[in-house]
C-alpha cells in the first residue's frame, strides 16, 4: 500500500504536469498564427517558458544539474533548449534593429508535453503492475542451474512463490537504459549545436541567439523518453493479460540472455492450418463410435487435430463416450478405455506395440515424403479407422525462425504422437536449433 500510494501521488502530478504543458502548448501556438508584435511574442514565449519550468521544475531542474555533473538525463536537452529560448525571449525585446519572427519554441513544448505524458504513462504501469500483485498469487522467475545436459540446457528459469512484498517501485526505476545513452549523447550533441550556431552566427551576423535555440529544440524534440516507453507499454499490456509483468528494464536486462523458447504445439502448428485429408472407417458399422471416439480422445489430448476433425465430421453424435482411463504414450498415442471398449489412437510405433499390424512401412514412407502423416483408431485389437493428416506450420512464426537462425532452443509441449523433433527441424527448417519435446 506504501508503494502503491508513493507511485499514484507521482502519477496525479505528472497528469497535471502533462495537462498544464499541453494548454501552454494549444496557446502559445495559437498566438504564433495570430501574427501578434514581436515584442508581444517575445513576452508571451518567456511567460511560457517560466511556466513550464515552475510546473515541472523537478525534471527540468534535475536535468540540468545532471548535465552540469556530466551525466545528463533524459530532461537536459529540455533544460538547455528552454534556457535558450528564454535568452532568444530577452534578446527579442532588446533588439532595437528589425529581428526575426522566428519563434520554434512551440515544438519544445509539445516535446517536453510528451515527455511528461511518457513519464505518467510510465508510473500508471507500475500502479497496474502493483494492483497484479497484490491480487494475486506471485511467482518470481529465477535462474537456475540444472544438470539437463540430454536436453541440451544447462540453466532454466524457474518460479518460485513470492514471501516478501518486492520493492517493485525501487526496482522497476532501476538502469533505465535511455539515461546511460544520454550520458554520452547530450553532451556531444550539445557541443554540435553550440559549433554549428557559432559558425551559422558568423555567416549571418546577430543570428546566434536564434539558432541555438531553434537547434537545441529541434534536439529536444527528439526525446529520448519514447524509445523506452511505448514499446515497454505495449508488452505490458500483452504480459498482464497472461498475469505477467515486466520490472522495468531490470527485467528487460535479466531477459535478453535467454536463449530457449518454450511454445506449445498448437503454436507451431495453428488449428486453422491443419487439414484432415482422409478419413477410412474399416468398418461401417463402426462408424458412429469411430466418430465419438476419435473426437473425445483428440480433445482430451488437447490435439492440434481437434478442430480440423470437426470440420470433417461436422455433426457429432448427440451423446459423448465415457472415457473411464487413459494415458498418452510419448511418440506412440494414446491408450484408453472408452464405454468399455480398448481403444488406441496413434501411429504405427502404437500399433506395433499392441500386436496390431498397420500399414506397410513403404505406403507410410510415401506418406511422410509426401508432407503427411497416418494415424490410426484401433477398437478392441481392430483398426476401425485410419485419417490421413497434414500439419500446417504458422508462417510469420516459420519466418521469424529463419531470422533467428539456430542460435536458440526450441522446448516444444505437445501430446501429439506425430510431432517429435524430427517432424519439427523439417517442417520449420531447423537443421541447426536444438529441439526437444519432452514427456
Amino acid at each position: 500500500e506504501e508503494q502503491y500510494n508513493s507511485v499514484a501521488a507521482a502519477r496525479d502530478k505528472l497528469m497535471f504536469k502533462t495537462g498544464v504543458c499541453l494548454l501552454v502548448t494549444a496557446v502559445f501556438g495559437g498566438l504564433t498564427l495570430l501574427g501578434l508584435p514581436r515584442i508581444a511574442l517575445a513576452i508571451l514565449q518567456l511567460v511560457a517558458c517560466t511556466l513550464i519550468w515552475a510546473v515541472c521544475r523537478t525534471e527540468l531542474t534535475d536535468g540540468l544539474r545532471s548535465f552540469l555533473k556530466l551525466a545528463p538525463s533524459t530532461d537536459s536537452f529540455h533544460s538547455l533548449a528552454l534556457l535558450a529560448t528564454v535568452a532568444h525571449s530577452i534578446y527579442m525585446m532588446a533588439a532595437t534593429s528589425p529581428a526575426d519572427k522566428n519563434f520554434f519554441s512551440p515544438a519544445l513544448f509539445l516535446s517536453v508535453t510528451v515527455a511528461m505524458s511518457m513519464k505518467y504513462l510510465y508510473l500508471v504501469q507500475i500502479t497496474k503492475n502493483l494492483d497484479l500483485i497484490r491480487d494475486k498469487k506471485t511467482y518470481a522467475l529465477q535462474v537456475t542451474d540444472l544438470s539437463l545436459s540430454k536436453k541440451y540446457i544447462n540453466q532454466v528459469c524457474s518460479a518460485n512463490p513470492v514471501v516478501d512484498f518486492p520493492n517493485v517501485v525501487r526496482t522497476s526505476f532501476d538502469s533505465d537504459p535511455t539515461e546511460k545513452k544520454n550520458r554520452k549523447f547530450v553532451p556531444l550533441v550539445t557541443l554540435g549545436v553550440l559549433g554549428v550556431s557559432i559558425l551559422i552566427s558568423i555567416l549571418r551576423k546577430g543570428t546566434f541567439l536564434i539558432a541555438l535555440p531553434a537547434l537545441l529544440i529541434i534536439c529536444a524534440t527528439f526525446t529520448t523518453e519514447m524509445a523506452f516507453v511505448l514499446p515497454y507499454i505495449l508488452m505490458q499490456i500483452r504480459l498482464r493479460k497472461l498475469g505477467s509483468i515486466l520490472m522495468g528494464n531490470y527485467s528487460v536486462e535479466h531477459l535478453k540472455d535467454t536463449d530457449t523458447l518454450l511454445v506449445k504445439d498448437t503454436d507451431l502448428f495453428p488449428p486453422e492450418n491443419n487439414e484432415i485429408l482422409n478419413l477410412r472407417i474399416r468398418n461401417k458399422a463402426m462408424a458412429k463410435e469411430v466418430m465419438q471416439y476419435t473426437a473425445a480422445l483428440l480433445k482430451l489430448s488437447e490435439s492440434p487435430l481437434e478442430d480440423a476433425f470437426r470440420r470433417v465430421v461436422p455433426t457429432l453424435p448427440e451423446r459423448s463416450p465415457t472415457v473411464l482411463q487413459w494415458r498418452i504414450i510419448k511418440n506412440y498415442g494414446i491408450v484408453a478405455t472408452v464405454d468399455l471398449d480398448n481403444v488406441l489412437l496413434g501411429n504405427r510405433n502404437l500399433l506395433l506395440s499392441h500386436n496390431v499390424q498397420p500399414w506397410s512401412p513403404d505406403k507410410e514412407a510415401m506418406l511422410t515424403a509426401a508432407g503427411v502423416h497416418l494415424m490410426y483408431l484401433v477398437i478392441n485389437g481392430q483398426i476401425a479407422a485410419t485419417l490421413i493428416c497434414r500439419y500446417g506450420e504458422d508462417p510469420e512464426l516459420k519466418q521469424s525462425a529463419e531470422l533467428l537462425g539456430g542460435d536458440f532452443n526450441l522446448l516444444v509441449e505437445t501430446k501429439d504422437c506425430n510431432i517429435n523433433e524430427t517432424m519439427i527441424q523439417r517442417r520449420y527448417d531447423l537443421s541447426h536449433t536444438k529441439i526437444s519435446v519432452p514427456d
